[in-house]
Protein backbone atom coordinates (compact mmCIF):
# COMPACT_ATOMS: atom_id res chain seq x y z
CA UNK A 1 0.00 0.00 0.00
CA UNK A 2 1.11 3.19 -0.72
CA UNK A 3 1.92 6.27 1.51
CA UNK A 4 -0.34 9.05 1.36
CA UNK A 5 0.77 12.83 1.48
CA UNK A 6 -1.79 14.34 4.49
CA UNK A 7 -4.18 16.46 3.08
CA UNK A 8 -7.74 17.89 3.32
CA UNK A 9 -8.95 17.18 0.55
CA UNK A 10 -11.89 14.59 0.40
CA UNK A 11 -11.16 12.84 -3.06
CA UNK A 12 -13.60 9.76 -3.82
CA UNK A 13 -13.76 7.81 -6.76
CA UNK A 14 -17.17 6.12 -8.11
CA UNK A 15 -17.20 3.33 -10.18
CA UNK A 16 -14.38 0.41 -10.22
CA UNK A 17 -14.03 -0.74 -13.76
CA UNK A 18 -11.10 0.09 -15.80
CA UNK A 19 -11.14 3.91 -15.32
CA UNK A 20 -11.93 3.96 -12.13
CA UNK A 21 -8.80 1.83 -11.01
CA UNK A 22 -6.70 3.87 -13.44
CA UNK A 23 -7.88 6.96 -11.42
CA UNK A 24 -7.07 4.96 -8.02
CA UNK A 25 -3.81 3.71 -9.80
CA UNK A 26 -2.75 7.76 -10.85
CA UNK A 27 -3.36 9.01 -7.56
CA UNK A 28 -2.02 6.30 -5.63
CA UNK A 29 1.08 7.05 -7.56
CA UNK A 30 0.98 10.80 -7.04
CA UNK A 31 1.01 9.99 -3.20
CA UNK A 32 -2.82 11.32 -2.57
CA UNK A 33 -5.59 9.87 -0.06
CA UNK A 34 -9.00 8.87 -2.18
CA UNK A 35 -11.81 6.50 -1.25
CA UNK A 36 -13.68 4.24 -3.60
CA UNK A 37 -17.22 3.89 -4.25
CA UNK A 38 -19.14 0.89 -6.23
CA UNK A 39 -22.69 0.26 -5.99
CA UNK A 40 -21.88 -3.53 -7.17
CA UNK A 41 -21.25 -6.16 -4.47
CA UNK A 42 -18.19 -7.21 -6.04
CA UNK A 43 -16.60 -4.79 -9.11
CA UNK A 44 -14.00 -5.78 -11.51
CA UNK A 45 -11.14 -4.42 -9.39
CA UNK A 46 -11.82 -4.66 -6.08
CA UNK A 47 -9.22 -6.93 -5.24
CA UNK A 48 -6.54 -4.61 -7.12
CA UNK A 49 -7.55 -0.99 -5.46
CA UNK A 50 -7.36 -3.03 -2.29
CA UNK A 51 -3.41 -3.39 -2.63
CA UNK A 52 -3.88 1.08 -2.91
CA UNK A 53 -6.02 2.15 -0.31
CA UNK A 54 -7.03 0.83 3.30
CA UNK A 55 -10.26 -1.60 3.53
CA UNK A 56 -11.89 1.45 5.56
CA UNK A 57 -11.62 3.83 2.23
CA UNK A 58 -13.38 1.28 0.12
CA UNK A 59 -17.41 0.78 0.11
CA UNK A 60 -19.34 -1.27 -2.41
CA UNK A 61 -23.07 -2.80 -2.82
CA UNK A 62 -24.53 0.71 -2.60
CA UNK A 63 -23.89 3.97 -1.78
CA UNK A 64 -22.53 6.23 1.17
CA UNK A 65 -24.34 9.48 1.07
CA UNK A 66 -21.61 10.70 3.96
CA UNK A 67 -19.22 9.86 1.27
CA UNK A 68 -20.72 11.41 -1.23
CA UNK A 69 -21.54 14.71 0.76
CA UNK A 70 -18.08 15.04 2.04
CA UNK A 71 -16.47 15.01 -1.52
CA UNK A 72 -14.52 18.00 -2.96
CA UNK A 73 -13.28 16.26 -5.40
CA UNK A 74 -15.52 13.66 -7.40
CA UNK A 75 -13.54 10.88 -9.88
CA UNK A 76 -16.98 9.83 -11.48
CA UNK A 77 -16.43 6.34 -14.06
CA UNK A 78 -18.01 7.45 -17.65
CA UNK A 79 -20.19 4.53 -16.78
CA UNK A 80 -22.01 6.14 -14.36
CA UNK A 81 -24.50 9.27 -15.71
CA UNK A 82 -24.07 12.23 -13.69
CA UNK A 83 -28.20 12.44 -13.54
CA UNK A 84 -28.10 10.04 -10.89
CA UNK A 85 -29.62 11.41 -8.04
CA UNK A 86 -26.53 10.82 -4.96
CA UNK A 87 -24.22 11.88 -7.88
CA UNK A 88 -26.11 15.09 -8.76
CA UNK A 89 -26.92 15.74 -4.98
CA UNK A 90 -22.85 16.15 -4.05
CA UNK A 91 -22.32 18.30 -7.36
CA UNK A 92 -24.95 20.67 -5.96
CA UNK A 93 -23.20 20.94 -2.60
CA UNK A 94 -20.46 22.17 -4.53
CA UNK A 95 -17.89 18.82 -5.24
CA UNK A 96 -15.67 19.33 -8.21
CA UNK A 97 -15.55 17.49 -10.97
CA UNK A 98 -12.68 15.57 -11.99
CA UNK A 99 -12.43 13.14 -15.24
CA UNK A 100 -9.36 10.90 -16.51
CA UNK A 101 -9.18 13.01 -19.95
CA UNK A 102 -8.63 16.67 -18.14
CA UNK A 103 -5.97 14.98 -15.60
CA UNK A 104 -4.09 13.50 -18.16
CA UNK A 105 -3.94 16.94 -20.58
CA UNK A 106 -2.85 18.81 -17.07
CA UNK A 107 0.12 15.89 -16.38
CA UNK A 108 0.90 15.19 -20.46
CA UNK A 109 2.92 17.56 -22.71
CA UNK A 110 1.71 15.25 -26.04
CA UNK A 111 -0.05 16.14 -28.87
CA UNK A 112 -3.65 15.22 -28.57
CA UNK A 113 -6.29 13.98 -31.65
CA UNK A 114 -9.60 13.48 -30.49
CA UNK A 115 -11.55 11.05 -31.97
CA UNK A 116 -15.71 10.46 -31.22
CA UNK A 117 -19.06 9.58 -33.25
CA UNK A 118 -21.16 7.03 -33.07
CA UNK A 119 -19.70 4.17 -35.29
CA UNK A 120 -15.97 3.72 -36.22
CA UNK A 121 -13.88 5.28 -33.62
CA UNK A 122 -12.05 2.79 -32.62
CA UNK A 123 -10.54 1.63 -36.22
CA UNK A 124 -10.15 5.57 -37.16
CA UNK A 125 -7.91 5.71 -33.69
CA UNK A 126 -6.09 2.33 -34.26
CA UNK A 127 -5.75 3.73 -37.85
CA UNK A 128 -3.98 6.82 -36.49
CA UNK A 129 -1.39 5.18 -34.40
CA UNK A 130 -0.86 2.52 -37.19
CA UNK A 131 0.19 5.33 -39.64
CA UNK A 132 1.53 7.83 -36.81
CA UNK A 133 3.56 4.94 -35.85
CA UNK A 134 4.48 4.10 -39.05
CA UNK A 135 5.89 7.30 -40.14
CA UNK A 136 8.27 6.93 -36.41
CA UNK A 137 6.23 9.03 -34.57
CA UNK A 138 5.87 7.95 -30.51
CA UNK A 139 2.32 7.33 -30.88
CA UNK A 140 -0.13 5.59 -27.96
CA UNK A 141 -4.21 4.91 -28.46
CA UNK A 142 -6.19 5.49 -25.69
CA UNK A 143 -9.66 6.21 -23.72
CA UNK A 144 -12.56 4.15 -25.22
CA UNK A 145 -10.55 1.96 -26.84
CA UNK A 146 -9.83 -0.38 -24.08
CA UNK A 147 -6.40 1.81 -22.03
CA UNK A 148 -7.42 4.47 -19.80
CA UNK A 149 -6.02 7.52 -20.89
CA UNK A 150 -3.45 8.23 -17.47
CA UNK A 151 -2.24 4.97 -18.26
CA UNK A 152 -0.28 6.54 -21.35
CA UNK A 153 1.40 8.80 -18.82
CA UNK A 154 3.61 5.32 -17.54
CA UNK A 155 5.03 5.36 -21.45
CA UNK A 156 6.83 8.05 -23.20
CA UNK A 157 5.13 9.63 -26.28
CA UNK A 158 4.51 12.50 -28.34
CA UNK A 159 0.99 12.19 -29.68
CA UNK A 160 -2.05 10.59 -28.11
CA UNK A 161 -4.96 9.35 -30.37
CA UNK A 162 -7.96 9.42 -28.01
CA UNK A 163 -11.16 7.11 -28.43
CA UNK A 164 -13.66 9.61 -26.34
CA UNK A 165 -17.15 8.24 -26.01
CA UNK A 166 -20.27 10.87 -25.34
CA UNK A 167 -20.13 9.15 -21.60
CA UNK A 168 -16.53 10.55 -21.41
CA UNK A 169 -16.99 13.77 -22.97
CA UNK A 170 -19.64 14.72 -20.86
CA UNK A 171 -17.37 15.20 -17.77
CA UNK A 172 -14.11 16.57 -19.57
CA UNK A 173 -13.90 19.73 -19.66
CA UNK A 174 -10.46 20.87 -20.50
CA UNK A 175 -9.57 18.65 -23.62
CA UNK A 176 -8.31 21.10 -25.86
CA UNK A 177 -7.08 18.57 -28.81
CA UNK A 178 -4.96 19.27 -31.71
CA UNK A 179 -7.33 17.98 -33.81
CA UNK A 180 -11.02 17.00 -32.93
CA UNK A 181 -13.16 15.45 -35.10
CA UNK A 182 -17.24 13.53 -34.70
CA UNK A 183 -17.33 11.08 -37.70
CA UNK A 184 -20.86 10.54 -37.57
CA UNK A 185 -23.80 10.76 -35.22
CA UNK A 186 -27.00 8.12 -35.11
CA UNK A 187 -29.19 6.96 -32.37
CA UNK A 188 -26.74 5.28 -29.87
CA UNK A 189 -27.36 5.45 -25.47
CA UNK A 190 -31.20 6.32 -25.90
CA UNK A 191 -31.48 4.63 -22.42
CA UNK A 192 -29.18 7.47 -21.13
CA UNK A 193 -29.97 10.70 -23.42
CA UNK A 194 -33.47 12.37 -23.62
CA UNK A 195 -33.64 12.91 -26.94
CA UNK A 196 -30.66 13.13 -30.13
CA UNK A 197 -30.24 16.61 -29.28
CA UNK A 198 -28.54 16.12 -25.85
CA UNK A 199 -26.68 12.91 -27.49
CA UNK A 200 -25.14 14.88 -29.83
CA UNK A 201 -24.47 17.97 -27.71
CA UNK A 202 -22.44 15.13 -25.69
CA UNK A 203 -20.48 14.18 -28.51
CA UNK A 204 -19.28 18.15 -29.83
CA UNK A 205 -17.74 18.56 -26.33
CA UNK A 206 -14.86 17.47 -28.52
CA UNK A 207 -14.63 20.47 -29.89
CA UNK A 208 -14.00 22.63 -26.76
CA UNK A 209 -10.74 24.23 -26.92
CA UNK A 210 -9.83 22.62 -30.40
CA UNK A 211 -6.81 23.60 -32.57
CA UNK A 212 -8.22 22.26 -36.36
CA UNK A 213 -11.25 20.10 -37.25
CA UNK A 214 -11.56 17.43 -39.74
CA UNK A 215 -15.13 17.52 -41.20
CA UNK A 216 -17.28 14.38 -42.46
CA UNK A 217 -18.75 16.74 -45.31
CA UNK A 218 -22.11 14.88 -46.30
CA UNK A 219 -22.76 14.57 -42.56
CA UNK A 220 -23.64 17.92 -41.61
CA UNK A 221 -24.29 16.79 -37.74
CA UNK A 222 -20.99 16.14 -36.97
CA UNK A 223 -20.08 19.99 -38.71
CA UNK A 224 -19.09 22.09 -35.56
CA UNK A 225 -20.14 25.94 -34.83
CA UNK A 226 -16.58 27.04 -34.74
CA UNK A 227 -15.05 30.11 -36.53
CA UNK A 228 -14.57 30.20 -40.22
CA UNK A 229 -10.72 30.36 -39.64
CA UNK A 230 -10.37 27.31 -37.46
CA UNK A 231 -7.71 24.92 -39.04
CA UNK A 232 -9.70 21.95 -40.74
CA UNK A 233 -10.01 19.25 -43.36
CA UNK A 234 -13.02 17.97 -44.97
CA UNK A 235 -13.38 14.67 -47.06
CA UNK A 236 -16.08 12.71 -48.82
CA UNK A 237 -16.58 10.17 -51.23
CA UNK A 238 -18.79 12.27 -53.21
CA UNK A 239 -17.14 13.08 -56.78
CA UNK A 240 -13.44 14.55 -55.88
CA UNK A 241 -13.98 18.33 -55.38
CA UNK A 242 -11.79 21.28 -54.72
CA UNK A 243 -10.94 21.28 -50.63
CA UNK A 244 -12.25 17.71 -50.17
CA UNK A 245 -9.97 14.31 -49.30
CA UNK A 246 -12.19 11.71 -51.24
CA UNK A 247 -11.85 8.36 -52.51
CA UNK A 248 -12.69 6.60 -55.85
CA UNK A 249 -13.57 2.98 -56.44
CA UNK A 250 -11.63 2.83 -60.12
CA UNK A 251 -10.23 -0.05 -62.39
CA UNK A 252 -7.77 -1.68 -61.08
CA UNK A 253 -8.46 -0.24 -56.71
CA UNK A 254 -8.95 2.94 -55.32
CA UNK A 255 -7.79 5.97 -55.69
CA UNK A 256 -6.75 8.70 -53.17
CA UNK A 257 -7.42 12.01 -54.50
CA UNK A 258 -6.73 15.55 -52.77
CA UNK A 259 -8.79 17.96 -54.16
CA UNK A 260 -8.99 16.84 -58.17
CA UNK A 261 -5.19 15.69 -58.07
CA UNK A 262 -4.92 11.80 -57.73
CA UNK A 263 -2.23 10.78 -55.16
CA UNK A 264 -2.49 7.02 -54.52
CA UNK A 265 -3.84 3.61 -56.02
CA UNK A 266 -4.25 1.38 -53.35
CA UNK A 267 -4.96 -2.51 -55.09
CA UNK A 268 -5.84 -4.13 -52.28
CA UNK A 269 -7.08 -3.04 -49.04
CA UNK A 270 -7.91 -5.07 -45.75
CA UNK A 271 -10.21 -2.41 -44.92
CA UNK A 272 -13.65 -3.28 -46.42
CA UNK A 273 -16.80 -1.65 -46.98
CA UNK A 274 -18.14 2.31 -47.53
CA UNK A 275 -17.76 2.86 -44.16
CA UNK A 276 -14.18 1.94 -43.99
CA UNK A 277 -13.61 3.95 -47.03
CA UNK A 278 -15.20 7.05 -44.70
CA UNK A 279 -12.78 5.68 -41.48
CA UNK A 280 -9.69 6.13 -44.00
CA UNK A 281 -10.46 9.58 -45.02
CA UNK A 282 -10.93 10.96 -41.61
CA UNK A 283 -7.93 9.52 -40.60
CA UNK A 284 -5.80 10.79 -43.55
CA UNK A 285 -7.65 14.12 -43.01
CA UNK A 286 -6.01 14.67 -38.88
CA UNK A 287 -2.76 13.42 -40.28
CA UNK A 288 -2.80 16.05 -42.73
CA UNK A 289 -3.80 18.80 -39.97
CA UNK A 290 -0.29 17.71 -38.48
CA UNK A 291 1.73 18.18 -41.50
CA UNK A 292 1.97 14.26 -42.09
CA UNK A 293 3.08 13.47 -45.62
CA UNK A 294 0.09 12.51 -47.54
CA UNK A 295 1.54 10.21 -49.86
CA UNK A 296 3.25 8.15 -46.97
CA UNK A 297 0.57 8.12 -44.93
CA UNK A 298 -1.74 6.24 -48.02
CA UNK A 299 1.25 3.81 -48.20
CA UNK A 300 0.93 3.01 -44.17
CA UNK A 301 -2.70 2.54 -44.71
CA UNK A 302 -2.09 -0.55 -47.40
CA UNK A 303 -0.35 -2.10 -44.50
CA UNK A 304 -2.88 -2.07 -41.87
CA UNK A 305 -4.56 -5.21 -41.20
CA UNK A 306 -7.87 -4.03 -39.81
CA UNK A 307 -9.16 -4.63 -36.13
CA UNK A 308 -10.38 -7.74 -34.54
CA UNK A 309 -14.89 -7.90 -34.41
CA UNK A 310 -14.86 -5.39 -36.97
CA UNK A 311 -16.21 -6.50 -40.43
CA UNK A 312 -13.21 -8.72 -40.11
CA UNK A 313 -13.25 -11.71 -42.27
CA UNK A 314 -13.12 -15.04 -40.27
CA UNK A 315 -13.84 -18.23 -42.99
CA UNK A 316 -14.58 -19.36 -45.93
CA UNK A 317 -16.65 -22.84 -45.60
CA UNK A 318 -18.44 -24.54 -48.52
CA UNK A 319 -18.51 -21.21 -50.44
CA UNK A 320 -20.16 -19.45 -47.52
CA UNK A 321 -18.42 -16.57 -45.94
CA UNK A 322 -18.40 -15.82 -42.18
CA UNK A 323 -17.92 -12.03 -41.09
CA UNK A 324 -17.54 -10.88 -37.63
CA UNK A 325 -18.76 -7.54 -37.41
CA UNK A 326 -19.03 -8.26 -32.97
CA UNK A 327 -18.44 -4.19 -32.68
CA UNK A 328 -21.37 -3.01 -34.15
CA UNK A 329 -23.01 -2.29 -30.94
CA UNK A 330 -26.04 0.12 -32.17
CA UNK A 331 -28.32 0.31 -35.09
CA UNK A 332 -25.75 2.93 -37.03
CA UNK A 333 -23.19 0.89 -37.14
CA UNK A 334 -24.66 -2.63 -38.27
CA UNK A 335 -26.55 -0.22 -41.25
CA UNK A 336 -22.85 1.20 -42.04
CA UNK A 337 -21.79 -2.69 -42.24
CA UNK A 338 -24.32 -3.96 -44.30
CA UNK A 339 -24.32 -0.98 -46.91
CA UNK A 340 -20.48 -0.97 -46.72
CA UNK A 341 -20.51 -5.27 -47.55
CA UNK A 342 -23.59 -5.76 -49.77
CA UNK A 343 -21.93 -4.41 -53.30
CA UNK A 344 -18.95 -7.24 -52.68
CA UNK A 345 -21.37 -10.10 -51.58
CA UNK A 346 -22.16 -11.90 -54.60
CA UNK A 347 -25.02 -13.67 -52.93
CA UNK A 348 -27.82 -13.13 -50.16
CA UNK A 349 -26.68 -11.72 -46.71
CA UNK A 350 -27.41 -13.24 -43.23
CA UNK A 351 -27.77 -10.94 -40.46
CA UNK A 352 -27.15 -12.44 -36.56
CA UNK A 353 -28.66 -9.41 -34.27
CA UNK A 354 -29.61 -9.15 -31.21
CA UNK A 355 -28.37 -8.54 -27.79
CA UNK A 356 -29.20 -5.64 -25.34
CA UNK A 357 -30.73 -2.68 -27.37
CA UNK A 358 -30.20 0.14 -25.07
CA UNK A 359 -33.53 1.31 -26.14
CA UNK A 360 -32.88 1.92 -29.66
CA UNK A 361 -35.42 2.25 -32.30
CA UNK A 362 -35.08 -0.77 -34.55
CA UNK A 363 -37.11 0.48 -37.83
CA UNK A 364 -34.32 1.52 -39.67
CA UNK A 365 -32.63 -1.65 -39.49
CA UNK A 366 -36.02 -3.29 -40.79
CA UNK A 367 -36.06 -1.00 -43.55
CA UNK A 368 -32.39 -1.77 -44.60
CA UNK A 369 -32.97 -5.41 -44.44
CA UNK A 370 -35.83 -5.34 -46.82
CA UNK A 371 -33.99 -2.94 -49.17
CA UNK A 372 -31.06 -5.28 -49.20
CA UNK A 373 -32.83 -8.57 -49.08
CA UNK A 374 -31.46 -9.41 -46.04
CA UNK A 375 -32.01 -12.65 -44.15
CA UNK A 376 -32.28 -12.00 -40.46
CA UNK A 377 -32.01 -14.34 -37.41
CA UNK A 378 -32.87 -12.43 -33.87
CA UNK A 379 -32.06 -13.63 -30.48
CA UNK A 380 -31.62 -12.51 -27.04
CA UNK A 381 -33.17 -9.94 -24.81
CA UNK A 382 -34.03 -7.76 -28.07
CA UNK A 383 -34.17 -10.23 -30.70
CA UNK A 384 -37.96 -10.08 -30.50
CA UNK A 385 -38.00 -6.28 -31.52
CA UNK A 386 -35.55 -6.28 -33.78
CA UNK A 387 -37.77 -9.46 -35.56
CA UNK A 388 -41.15 -7.33 -35.42
CA UNK A 389 -39.26 -3.82 -37.02
CA UNK A 390 -38.14 -6.27 -40.50
CA UNK A 391 -41.50 -7.84 -40.30
CA UNK A 392 -42.99 -4.68 -40.36
CA UNK A 393 -41.19 -3.39 -42.96
CA UNK A 394 -42.05 -6.41 -44.70
CA UNK A 395 -39.45 -8.60 -44.83
CA UNK A 396 -40.13 -12.43 -44.59
CA UNK A 397 -36.84 -14.07 -44.03
CA UNK A 398 -36.83 -13.60 -40.38
CA UNK A 399 -36.07 -16.12 -37.57
CA UNK A 400 -35.98 -15.84 -33.51
CA UNK A 401 -33.91 -17.53 -31.48
CA UNK A 402 -32.97 -17.83 -27.86
CA UNK A 403 -28.97 -17.57 -28.25
CA UNK A 404 -26.60 -16.16 -30.80
CA UNK A 405 -25.25 -20.07 -31.54
CA UNK A 406 -28.46 -21.60 -32.21
CA UNK A 407 -28.89 -17.87 -34.61
CA UNK A 408 -25.59 -19.15 -36.06
CA UNK A 409 -27.01 -22.43 -37.10
CA UNK A 410 -29.96 -21.25 -38.52
CA UNK A 411 -28.06 -19.73 -40.56
CA UNK A 412 -26.00 -22.50 -42.02
CA UNK A 413 -29.50 -24.62 -43.02
CA UNK A 414 -30.38 -21.60 -45.03
CA UNK A 415 -26.97 -19.99 -46.48
CA UNK A 416 -25.97 -21.15 -50.08
CA UNK A 417 -22.66 -20.76 -51.74
CA UNK A 418 -21.73 -16.98 -52.75
CA UNK A 419 -23.96 -16.03 -49.48
CA UNK A 420 -22.30 -14.29 -46.51
CA UNK A 421 -22.95 -14.94 -43.12
CA UNK A 422 -22.76 -11.69 -40.81
CA UNK A 423 -22.57 -11.12 -37.07
CA UNK A 424 -23.92 -7.40 -36.60
CA UNK A 425 -25.76 -7.25 -33.66
CA UNK A 426 -26.83 -3.74 -33.62
CA UNK A 427 -26.98 -3.98 -30.02
CA UNK A 428 -24.96 -4.62 -26.71
CA UNK A 429 -23.57 -7.54 -25.60
CA UNK A 430 -24.31 -7.49 -21.97
CA UNK A 431 -27.89 -10.03 -21.68
CA UNK A 432 -25.49 -13.51 -23.00
CA UNK A 433 -21.37 -12.30 -22.77
CA UNK A 434 -19.32 -10.26 -20.80
CA UNK A 435 -18.48 -7.83 -23.50
CA UNK A 436 -18.22 -7.95 -27.45
CA UNK A 437 -15.21 -9.54 -27.90
CA UNK A 438 -16.89 -12.33 -25.71
CA UNK A 439 -19.32 -12.28 -28.03
CA UNK A 440 -17.09 -12.38 -31.31
CA UNK A 441 -14.65 -14.74 -29.75
CA UNK A 442 -17.81 -17.58 -29.27
CA UNK A 443 -18.78 -16.62 -32.95
CA UNK A 444 -15.18 -17.34 -34.29
CA UNK A 445 -14.95 -20.31 -32.56
CA UNK A 446 -18.25 -21.58 -33.35
CA UNK A 447 -17.67 -21.11 -37.16
CA UNK A 448 -13.75 -22.60 -36.85
CA UNK A 449 -15.10 -25.54 -34.70
CA UNK A 450 -17.19 -26.40 -37.43
CA UNK A 451 -14.80 -26.11 -39.72
CA UNK A 452 -12.10 -28.43 -38.24
CA UNK A 453 -15.47 -30.99 -37.65
CA UNK A 454 -14.92 -30.13 -33.75
CA UNK A 455 -18.32 -27.70 -33.56
CA UNK A 456 -20.96 -30.74 -33.07
CA UNK A 457 -24.67 -28.74 -32.43
CA UNK A 458 -25.08 -25.57 -31.85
Amino acid sequence: MSKVIGTDTERLILGLGKTGFSMASWLARQGRSFRVLDTRDDPPYLAAVRELCPQSHIHTGGWRQDWLDAADELYVSPGLALSQEPIRQALAKGAMLVSDIDLYRQHSQASVIAVTGSNGKSTVVRLLEHIAQTLGLQALAGGNIGRPVLDLLEEPHELAVLELSSFQLEMTHALNADVAMVLNISPDHMDRYPDMTAYRAAKHRIFTGCQAIVVHAEDPLTAPLVSEQMPRQAYSLKQADIGLLSLQTEPGGVRLYRGLEPVYLWSGLALKGRHNQLNILAALSAGMLQGWSLTAMAEAVGSYRGLPHRCEWVADQAGVTFINDSKGTNVGATLAALDGLAPECAGRMHLLAGGDGKAADFRALGETCQRLGVSVYSYGRDGEQIAQACRQAGSEWVWTEDTLLAALAQARIRSAPGDWVILSPACASFDQFADFEARGEAFRQAVLDRATGMGGAL
